[in-house]
């Protein structure tokens, strides 16, 4: 897998593919907002079925899709040439961008409604569980393939793969809450 030919990401690479993936938690959020409002009216009717398809299945999908947009971004426009490694580890910072985000916005969120320490331990256990770096690295492994490979369908296969992971995560999650 280590090929001497092939780059290594520059310093900027790193920036942009965890800055953008911090400014996608925002887009994300947006969409989820979005599709969540779309199918409100089972709310009404289901609230659980509505969580469980906002969180397993509209979730998962808009953020694994949106989130590696700085190695898209990196793969199409600059043509960078990586190895997989390297491709994994920018979805990674990519994922690790998106967390910071989220979970810094649940941590103010929940310690402005019930203080500090419960913004904190929500902090603390969101940690132990990294669903987001974990799945955008697999995208990273999937983008990598295509870029060596020219073919896209290695690439749909990870970021599906990512969803799965993701959407069953959640699910999980629902279930022990």
């Amino acid at each position: 897998m280590n090929d001497d030919s092939e780059g290594k990401p520059a310093k900027y690479h790193l920036l942009i593919c965890s800055g953008l993936g911090a400014l996608a938690g925002l887009v994300a959020g947006y969409s989820n907002m979005l599709y969540g409002g779309l199918i409100s009216p089972i709310h009404s009717t289901s609230p659980d079925v509505y969580i469980f398809i906002l969180a397993s299945i509209v979730a998962p999908i808009s953020e694994e899709s949106i989130k590696p947009l700085g190695l898209y971004l990196l793969k199409e426009e600059e043509g960078v040439s990586l190895n997989l490694e390297n491709w994994i580890l920018l979805g990674l910072l990519a994922g690790f961008g998106f967390w910071l985000l989220e979970n810094g916005l649940y941590t103010i969120g929940v310690a402005a409604k019930y203080g500090s320490t419960a913004g904190l331990t929500l902090l603390g256990i969101r940690s132990l569980f990294p669903v987001h770096m974990f799945t955008t690295s697999i995208v990273g492994f999937g983008i990598g393939l295509w870029e060596k490979s020219r073919n896209i369908i290695k690439f749909l296969k990870f970021l599906v793969l990512a969803i799965v992971i993701h959407g069953s995560f959640n699910l999980v999650m629902i279930m022990v809450s």
